[in-house]
């Protein structure tokens, strides 16, 4: 629905690509998960996705982009 919604506020902020990738991700009529969706984002662009409990330091967090990984926030780290 949250997809749907934010669809129909186009043209305004939203840019194409965020129209474009939930094709890549296997549509917007689900949540990926993110070992799909980090699958996904390393064929289209190298960096992975790993999940982290809440925030994190700014040198964790800097040391994981450095390394092409981009932190998501989760409920329970992997």
């Amino acid at each position: 629905r949250l997809f749907e919604r934010q669809i129909q506020q186009r043209p305004g902020p939203v840019c194409d690509e965020f129209v474009r990738v939930p094709a890549h991700l296997g549509g917007a009529t689900r949540i990926s998960r993110n070992d799909d969706f980090s699958e996904a984002l390393r064929r289209v662009t190298g960096w992975d996705v790993i999940a982290v409990a809440g925030l994190i330091l700014e040198p964790v967090f800097f040391r994981l982009l450095v390394n092409r990984r981009l932190p998501v926030t989760s409920g329970a780290a992997n």
